[in-house]
Order: C-alpha cells, then sequence, then structure tokens
C-alpha cells in the first residue's frame, strides 16, 4: 500500500485444518506447561463443550484460520 504496508486484501482459505485444531492429535509435540496440558486433556476429553464460540458465527480471528470455509479480507486506508 501507499504507507509501505502490505495490503492482505483478498480471499483466504485454509489449507491446515486438522493442524490448526489439534496440533498435538497430527504427531506434533507441545511445549505445554502442566497447567496447559491439564487444560488440553480437559478439553479434549469432554469434546471442547465450554468452547464459547461453539455458539458464535462466524468464528472470530484466530479460529476462522481454522474453518473448513475461505472467506474474504477487505483492507482500507483508513481503517488500521
Amino acid at each position: 500500500m501507499a504507507d509501505g504496508k502490505p495490503d492482505l486484501s483478498g480471499p483466504w482459505a485454509p489449507n491446515a485444518i486438522r493442524q490448526n485444531v489439534d496440533m498435538v492429535g497430527t504427531g506434533v509435540e507441545v511445549p505445554f506447561q502442566p497447567w496447559a496440558e491439564k487444560l488440553y486433556h480437559e478439553r479434549k476429553d469432554n469434546i471442547s463443550k465450554d468452547d464459547p464460540e461453539a455458539r458464535c458465527l462466524p468464528p472470530g480471528v484466530p479460529r476462522m484460520s481454522t474453518t473448513p470455509y475461505p472467506f474474504r479480507l477487505v483492507q482500507t486506508p483508513g481503517i488500521r
């Protein structure tokens, strides 16, 4: 753009849904802190039933990149 910043406008299509949603399930070793690993397993065990975003449409960022649906960004000069 004229101010030297990149223009991110355009269609975006996530292509790593499973990896974005469950890195551990795809074999990635995540360096969890003990409290975070406990929370991860609790949420896996209850199928993320307490996930507040489960009732929100559309999902927010960064969760948007974990959906199997394309989305479009619109960037205008006046909005930062």
